[in-house]
């Protein structure tokens, strides 16, 4: 982790509140573990008056900018409470740190606390006993001149504070809207498959088995006892750390460009790649084909329309990836796709003579179209041995 001009990116981390506004400084170089810097706490008195408060605090956190010069600043992500008034005032708090870094041109980053107990602990749902104890061990602060002047001014009770920002350089995130492309914590898992269901599946990579979201059609793909390589994409939520698989990238292409669209969900953006290949996504985008769209379950036709709106300017680097694909023969073999879509029907339970049949019948789809996803001819064998 470097900035501009080649040293150690300096992070000013921000625990927003009205009352205490926990505020300090790290410094990440990619070659050796963060450094505190400093660290500090903004305070209000809730009688003074609230306008008041608010410049104070916008006072105090002009000084540490200016003193300090980071490179980015880390702000905790506000969520809802009940106490409505408390949840006010942080978010007024984090307006305004929000404002003074805009003002200094400085990149923000946003990050609720799940995420930031998943990158110090590696679980997003570890207390804070466990957060402060990896910090403490991080940032070695247990010796050095550091943690000895942090000691000595009191400040070592915000190191729940310094995890929202140390957090920033762990990830490895940078501040982002909607619709830039995000890197992802964890992009790709091979391993044995040691547990599958009907859209999920458990892959054990060195002893440590993800519980990966995933198509049925990739699930069937899989075998119990076999390695497999899946595309993964994970998703942070408030509540959750849900990591999704792909038999594909161009899936992974496919599932991530579609939640570029508001109201679509990782959920629906599954569902979408259930029922559709990336290349009859990019088509039905590009060519305004809202009879394909509504096919998935929970697409209506408004849903579809507003879809092929808002992902119409931003199809274009999935279609050049798939005409690449395309270009450099990256198609089902005669007989491969013929042993993948046979040991995934037997992998679900259908016996091997079923699943030839289902094979046979499906033939005419790989005739019709060479480039046809392996998903869908999963999807098509299913539907023949339902009929059966």
């Amino acid at each position: 982790v470097r900035n501009s001009m080649g040293g150690g990116m300096r992070i000013l981390g921000i625990d927003p509140g009205l009352t205490r506004c926990g505020v300090g400084i790290i410094e990440a170089v990619s070659v050796r573990a963060p450094q505190l810097i400093d660290a500090g706490v903004v305070r209000t008195s809730p009688a003074m008056d609230h306008a008041h408060r608010l410049l104070a605090i916008e006072e105090g956190l002009e000084a540490w900018i200016v003193a300090n010069r980071p490179d980015t600043v880390a702000v905790e992500r506000v969520f809802a409470q009940h106490n409505v008034i408390t949840v006010t005032g942080t978010a007024q708090a984090a307006g305004i740190a929000m404002l003074i870094a805009a003002r200094h041109g400085i990149p923000v980053a946003l990050h609720t606390p799940t995420e930031v107990k998943a990158a110090i602990t590696g679980s997003g749902s570890a207390d804070k006993a466990q957060v402060a104890a990896m910090v403490v061990r991080i940032l070695k602060l247990g010796r050095g001149p550091e943690a000895r002047r942090c000691r000595r001014r009191g400040r070592l009770g915000v190191v729940p504070t310094v995890a929202r920002w140390l957090g920033q350089s762990l990830c490895g995130r940078r501040a982002g809207t909607r619709g830039q492309k995000r890197k992802t914590m964890i992009s790709q898992l091979r391993g044995t498959t040691v547990a599958l269901g009907p859209n999920w599946a458990v892959v054990d990579v060195g002893g440590v088995g993800f519980k990966v979201s995933c198509t049925p059609a990739t699930a069937a793909g899989l075998r119990l006892g076999t390695e497999c390589t899946l595309a993964t994409t994970l998703i942070v939520r408030e509540d959750a750390l849900t990591l999704f698989g792909f038999a594909d990238t161009h899936e992974r292409a496919a599932f991530e460009l579609l939640q570029l669209a508001s109201g679509v969900g990782p959920k629906l953006a599954l569902a979408v790649i259930s029922v559709l290949s990336p290349a009859e996504v990019v088509t039905a985008i590009q060519n305004d084909r809202v009879t394909t769209l509504i096919r998935v379950p929970g697409i209506g036709r408004k849903g579809a329309e507003k879809i092929i709106v808002e992902l119409r300017d931003r199809v274009g680097a999935l279609a050049a990836d798939l005409d690449t694909a395309a270009q450099s023969g990256e198609q089902i073999s005669s007989e491969l796709w013929r042993e993948q879509v046979s040991s995934g029907l037997q992998g679900l339970g259908w016996s091997s003579k079923d699943a030839d049949a289902a094979v046979e019948k499906i033939a005419p789809l790989v005739a019709d179209n060479p480039q046809i996803s392996l998903g869908r001819l999963m999807k098509a064998a299913l539907q023949t041995l339902a009929r059966a």
